[in-house]
Formats: structure tokens, sequence, C-alpha cells
């Protein structure tokens, strides 16, 4: 369907659906998290892996319990309260995360981007845990990047299914509720931090933060591409230290794809030009003494690009 700034009046789509077509709504649909209070129950497939979900979560004191059960697995528990995360081990012991600001880029220059580089199509209304939902297909203006489909509450504009596709246009990823209930409040008991059997994350995290901060403290030369695929803009830059390794991890975010880059000091034994592929594109080198990992949604003709601008 044609976007609503090219129609003389609604859209075909909005007669037919009721449904609106408008920025606002992806606001409020990636705002959902923080002002709801809900308990959910639904599963993850990412590729040929299926993991069910149980999610208790009070948005408005950004406090959420999920609980993890891979058929034939064991489950785990993550516990999260504002800036810090507690994720359970399966022998009795928890592991205590400090959580950082995901990126430089604030929230309402994410939208700017995604908006700026993706259009958003009404994709038809749906039935999803009992609730009535609709449905936005998120598709990139560039050709190589990844896409998103949502089906949001209509009611509370929380996204209940979620499917992403890759820049090759495979499936990578669906998360999908098929239970959800909102209340008032929940129980604080379920989200208190365990005080007992606790750990601390062995890998120390600094950031974001810009080239020049990540150089200085990392002691690692750090260069922008001089290739980085159109609408990207650098997000900010991690400094990840675990013993004596020390990486630097680098972001650049158009407003729904994030693509990473990993270099730190090489010590051998990494070949040339060495391609995975899972739920992102991946691609290893190494060169003068460093190792690099490049890696994305996008087309593997674009990382390559980006990988020889280095």
């Amino acid at each position: 369907p044609a976007s609503a700034s090219e129609q003389p009046g609604p859209s075909i789509a909005y007669l037919a659906l009721c449904q609106p077509l408008s920025s606002d709504i992806l606001t409020e649909a990636l705002t959902a998290e923080h002002r709801l209070i809900y308990t959910a129950q639904g599963e993850i497939r990412d590729g040929g892996s299926r993991t069910l979900l149980q999610v208790w979560r009070d948005g408005r004191q950004d406090l959420t319990r999920w609980v993890y059960a891979p058929p034939g697995g064991d489950s785990m528990v993550v516990i999260q309260r504002q800036d810090e995360q507690w994720q359970s081990e399966g022998d009795g012991t928890w592991l205590h995360q400090d959580l950082l600001p995901e990126m430089l880029i604030g929230f309402a220059e994410r939208l700017e981007l995604l908006i700026s580089n993706y259009e958003i199509e009404p994709a038809g209304e749906k039935r999803i845990a009992g609730r009535q939902c609709w449905g936005y297909n998120i598709l990139p203006k560039s050709s190589g990047n990844p896409s998103r489909l949502m089906f949001i509450d209509a009611e509370t504009y929380l996204p209940l299914r979620t499917e992403n596709v890759n820049g090759l246009g495979d499936l990578v990823s669906v998360s999908a509720h098929s239970e959800v209930e909102y209340h008032q409040s929940l129980d604080a008991g379920l989200f208190a931090a365990p005080t007992e059997g606790v750990r601390e994350d062995p890998v120390e995290r600094t950031g974001p933060l810009n080239h020049r901060q990540a150089q200085t403290e990392s002691g690692i030369p750090l260069s922008e591409p001089g290739y980085v695929p159109e609408g990207y803009r650098f997000a900010g830059a991690f400094i990840v230290r675990q013993g004596r390794s020390v990486a630097v991890h680098m972001q650049w975010f158009d407003g729904l794809s994030l693509i990473s880059l990993f270099k730190q000091r090489s010590a051998g034994g990494v070949s040339d030009d060495v391609w995975t592929r899972h739920h992102a594109n991946s691609v290893s080198w190494s060169s003068s003494g460093y190792s690099y990992q490049l890696m994305g949604d996008i087309i593997p003709a674009e990382l390559s690009r980006m990988r020889d601008s280095l």
C-alpha cells in the first residue's frame, strides 16, 4: 500500500481495517514496555531452536522477570532491576551484571533514523493472545537491509508478535505471545534481587564511548571505515575486558538494524575472510597484529565493502 503521505485522504487500508498509519503508533509500540504492567507467556524461535518464555513486567518501575525454557532443557531465570541483572546459572548460583546504555543515540534520534530509512506499511489485523492486533511491516528503503513484521495490541500498543527477516530475505527469529494479561501491580517479590550464590560477571564493559574515548581507554587504534552502508550512523563503542584480554566493540545503527565491529590484539590462529551465518552474517579476519569480526543482518556484499574500507 502507498504511504499516508502519498494519499489525498485516508488510505484504502485504513478505511478497510480502521488501522492507523502513523509514526505515533511506532512510538507507542516502542515505549509500551516502559509504561505497562503485564504478565505473558509465549515462545521465541531463532533458526531451528524454540524456547518457551514467561514474562512478568512492571514497566513503571523498570522491573522484569523472564523464565526461558528450551524443550528438554533446563530453565533459566533472568531478573532485571533498572540497570542491574541477575541470571540463574543452573547450579543454584546467579551471575550479576551491571547494564549499560545500548548506544550513544537517544530514543528520538533512533525513531528519526527508523522513519528515514524504512517504510511503515499496514499489514492487516489479527487476534493474538485473545487481543485484537494491528500488523505493520517495517520495510527497508535500501535493498540489503533487514525488515520486520510487528503485530501490536490495538488497545495497549504492546507488540505481541515480531518477525525479523535479514537482508537476504531469511526469517531469522520470531517472538510471539500466546497469553497476555494486564495488571495494576505485581508482587514485588517476583523481582527481588538474589542475595545468596551471587557471583560478579568476569567480563567488564565500559561505554558507550565515542571513537576518541574508546581508543584512549583501550589503547587500541581505531578509525572509521571509509564506507558505511547508507542510513547507518555511528552509535558508540564499548570496551570489553576479561582478564588480560581487551576488545573494542563499535556499533552503527539505522533505526532498526545494528552493525557491529569487534577489534582486539590478535593471539594468532585467525584465518582471513572466514564467513559465518546464524542470526547475522559475520566475517572474521586478521591484519597488522589485530583480529577483527564484522557482523550484521545486512547482505554479505555490504559487509564486504565495509570491511575492505577499513
